[in-house]
C-alpha cells in the first residue's frame, strides 16, 4: 500500500543518513549544485506542498493549484546553516504526518486522488516472483536460481584473529546486500552504511576491486576505515592486499577457497578483520 511504502522509505532514509559525516552533509558534486543538506530540505518542503495538494484533492477542492519555485525555496531555507539532526527530526515529523493523513483517507477520497488528470498513484501488490532467471548464451541458455539469501549477523564466521566492530559489522552487512544485487564479478566498498563505489561485471575480481577504488577516489570518497564485500571467495591474497593499501579495514566474503589461509594470514598480519558467510552471491 501507499502507507507501507512511505513507512519503509522513512526507515531507509534514516538508516542511510543517521550516521552521515559533516563532510558528506555539505558535499556537492559540482559548483552550484545542491548539497546533501539542501536536498534533504528540498524533500521536506516538497512533501509538505504535495501533502497540501493531496488533501485538497481528497476534499474535492475545485480551485486551481499554484506551483512553486524550488530554487527560490532552496535559497531562502539556509539549509547548510542548519543542524543535521534537527533536519532529520523535521523529516520524520513531516513523514509521520504524511502517513497519518493517508491513513485517514477513505476509499472515495483515494478514488478522487486517482481520478485527477496526470496524477498516477502506484500501489505495490504482493506477487509471487519467479524463482529462477534465464539468460541466452551461445547455443543454449543459462538458467540460474534466484538468490533468496540475505546475509545476517548470525551467519557470519570470523576468520581472522581480530573481529569487526559493531559499526564495521553493520557496514559489512550493508555492503553484502548491495553485492548480492550487483552483476558478478563484483566488489562493493562502503562506509557508514553508504555506498562508496562498486566494481561490477568484471572477469577478474582484482579488476572489479581496482574499478571500485578508482570510482571511489574519482568522487572524493575517503576509503580509510571503509569495508569491502565480495560475491565470491578470494583464491589469492591479492584482493585483500590491494584493499588494505586503499584503506579498507574489514572484509566480508563467502570463503571456501582451498587457499583461504593466504588471505587470512595477510589480514592477520595487517590488522584487517575478515568474516566468512558461506554463501556465494553470483548474479550473471
Amino acid at each position: 500500500s501507499i502507507v507501507q511504502v512511505l513507512i519503509e522509505n522513512q526507515q531507509e532514509v534514516n538508516s542511510l543518513l543517521s550516521n552521515l559525516s559533516e563532510e558528506k552533509q555539505n558535499y556537492r558534486y559540482a559548483e552550484g549544485k545542491w548539497t546533501i543538506k539542501e536536498l534533504i530540505q528540498h524533500c521536506i518542503d516538497t512533501e509538505r506542498i504535495f501533502n497540501y495538494r493531496a488533501l485538497r484533492f481528497a476534499r474535492n477542492d475545485k480551485a486551481s493549484l499554484q506551483g512553486f519555485e524550488q530554487d527560490g525555496y532552496n535559497d531562502e531555507a539556509y539549509a547548510n546553516e542548519r543542524d543535521f539532526r534537527m533536519m532529520l527530526a523535521e523529516f520524520n515529523a513531516v513523514r509521520t504526518s504524511t502517513i497519518t493523513m493517508y491513513q485517514s483517507f477513505s476509499d472515495d477520497a483515494l478514488a478522487v486522488l486517482k481520478g485527477k488528470k496526470n496524477r498516477i498513484l502506484l500501489i505495490q501488490k504482493l506477487n509471487e516472483l519467479p524463482k529462477s532467471s534465464i539468460r541466452t548464451c551461445l547455443n543454449g541458455y543459462l538458467v540460474q536460481d534466484k538468490d533468496g539469501i540475505t546475509d545476517v549477523v548470525d551467519m557470519l564466521e570470523t576468520a581472522t584473529t581480530s573481529s569487526p566492530t559493531e559499526q564495521q559489522t553493520e557496514d559489512l552487512l550493508f555492503a553484502s546486500k548491495i553485492c548480492k544485487h550487483t552483476k558478478s564479478n563484483t566488489i562493493v566498498l562502503a562506509k557508514n552504511k553508504q555506498l562508496c563505489a562498486s566494481g561490477t561485471g568484471q572477469t577478474s575480481r582484482v579488476d572489479a576491486l581496482n574499478q571500485a577504488i578508482h570510482k571511489a577516489k574519482s568522487f572524493d570518497f575517503d576509503l580509510q576505515g571503509a569495508v569491502m564485500a565480495s560475491d565470491a571467495f578470494f583464491p589469492f591474497p591479492d584482493c585483500v592486499e590491494i584493499a588494505d593499501k586503499a584503506g579498507i579495514t574489514a572484509v566480508i566474503q563467502p570463503g571456501g577457497s582451498i587457499k583461504d589461509q593466504f588471505s587470512i594470514d595477510y589480514c592477520n598480519e595487517n590488522k584487517v578483520a575478515m568474516v566468512f558467510t558461506k554463501t556465494r552471491h553470483f548474479k550473471h
